[in-house]
């Protein structure tokens, strides 16, 4: 009940979406962007296996990604989003658009079981700002970066790691725990609750 009336009084919409045979739970407020995150994270897994991918120790001891641009705080409601299961576990993806820089850019959190796995952030109108991050972030420790790549990877051995990859637009992924991507590419996909 309680549920009901949030969305009466916040006008927030409620759509199940069949998207490539999976059932996903969609949550917004005024026009809906509809995506399928576990095609999100599946295209990531292969894109991150390419040959042309530079390949980077992950030395950060922060998370270096504030140092550059803000990220929506956990508070900062979302314009969408997304919900479904994945094996015993809900996967729940919040979508949230803002400006670096005035320029437009959206932003998704990656939730596993209700713990935040991951985040990727898209950069639109700013092609250049790709290769500029990438330099930004290997000369923090020295690492000698191939300009001639379009796409380092910084990761350790625990798993954590850092993609930068120019597809279309600079797009920034930054997980917590490889195994947990491969969780959700690899588990049974369930209709949300």
């Amino acid at each position: 009940m309680l549920s009901y009336l949030k969305r009466v009084f916040t006008g927030q919409k409620t759509i199940r979406k069949n998207i490539k045979g999976k059932v996903y739970t969609f949550r917004f407020e005024g026009k809906p962007v509809f995506f399928d995150p576990i095609q999100m994270l599946t295209d990531l897994n292969y894109r991150m296996e390419e040959e042309r991918v530079q390949r980077l120790p992950y030395q950060f001891k922060l998370d270096p990604l504030p140092t550059f641009f803000s990220l929506p705080a956990e508070s900062d409601p979302p314009s969408v989003t997304c919900t479904i299961g994945v094996g015993e576990e809900e996967l729940h993806v919040s979508r949230h658009t803002y400006k670096i820089s005035n320029f437009p850019a959206s932003f998704y959190r990656f939730r596993l079981g209700g713990e935040v796995i991951g985040v990727f952030t898209r950069i639109y109108h700013q092609p250049q700002y790709h290769q500029h991050l990438g330099l930004k972030l290997a000369s923090m420790h020295k690492d000698s970066l191939n300009l001639s790549s379009d796409s380092w990877l910084w990761e350790n051995e625990d798993g954590k790691f850092l993609y930068l990859e120019k597809f279309g637009q600079p797009q920034i992924w930054d997980f917590r725990d490889r195994s947990k991507l491969n969780q959700i590419t690899q588990s049974k996909v369930n209709a949300p609750s």
